[in-house]
């Protein structure tokens, strides 16, 4: 799977990096700053867009970084946004 931007249930966007057999993982943004968190496949998630099309992952990650260099960012979730 390629890095795809989706939105959950609640509006958060997560930046998936990796899909795993039960789990995606996915760079997100909390409270406590930018973290990689693991997300079950089972849980809804739909694709954000951007003009009619997909929002570009480069320019997701772009936003992460910035925003994890004002909350701060996990040295795991810096190493999935720059692969």
């Amino acid at each position: 799977m390629t890095r795809q931007l989706f939105l959950d249930h609640n509006n958060h966007a997560l930046l998936v990096v990796k899909e795993g057999n039960k789990y995606l993982h996915a760079v997100a943004i909390q409270h406590s700053g930018v973290r990689l968190v693991r997300v079950s496949k089972c849980e809804p998630l739909r694709p954000a867009t951007w003009q009619g099309k997909p929002y570009p992952a480069s320019r997701a990650a772009r936003a992460f970084r910035a925003i994890g260099k004002r909350l701060g960012i996990t040295r795991s979730a810096r190493r999935a946004l720059n692969n």
